[in-house]
């Protein structure tokens, strides 16, 4: 078989892998990913190694140790050349942003609500200064989105969530909340 063949099945296997795991990433994702495999791979191999691995990963926000690289490398390392290529870290990153999107979605969620409101809690029972949602982010929210639900039914929201009974609720409240209700099912 000619290397311009062989070239060309090995692109197309590649393309393959790359379109399987392209669901569920927006293009702006994709092209961080692909930004960072590109820049990581030092060498220009079109592989990395668990020390490219790990740099690159922190640099989309992943947080792993040493250890867990290697581990992971060693894992999709399917030629032995303690590399991995673009498609083995394309099916990484989308493992790794499946098992951390529930919490920071919710924790986004949550400060994009806080941001909306006052900067301060007024009425709050709490001692320390901890960032929590009020009747008045609630208002600033549906504000927001145009939305049209009255300070009764709001403070019913509000007194539902609440589970120490502090008038506001923080992040493990909203989190609590948002999992029993089946939002989510990955704990905060």
């Amino acid at each position: 078989m000619s290397s311009t063949v062989a070239a060309a099945i090995a692109q197309a296997r590649r393309d393959k892998l790359v379109s399987r795991h392209k669901a569920g990433l927006s293009s702006d994702e994709l092209a961080d990913i692909r930004q960072a495999f590109e820049l990581f791979d030092s060498d220009g191999s079109g592989g990395i190694d668990a020390q490219e691995m790990r740099v690159a990963m922190w640099a989309l926000g992943y947080t792993v140790t040493k250890e867990q690289v290697e581990k992971m490398v060693a894992g999709m390392d399917k030629d032995g050349g303690g590399s991995i290529e673009y498609g083995e870290f394309l099916s990484l990153m989308v493992k790794q942003a499946s098992t951390r999107s529930s919490e920071e979605d919710l924790q986004g969620v949550f400060a994009t609500m806080l941001s909306l409101g006052p900067a301060s809690t007024p009425g709050s029972s709490r001692t320390a200064p901890c960032p929590a949602l009020t009747l008045a982010h609630l208002k600033a929210v549906c504000q927001e989105m145009r939305e049209e639900v009255s300070e009764q039914d709001l403070q019913a929201m509000l007194e539902l969530a609440d589970l120490d009974g502090s008038g506001d609720v923080d992040v493990d409240e909203f989190c609590t909340l948002l999992m029993k209700t089946g939002v989510y099912s990955s704990n905060c």
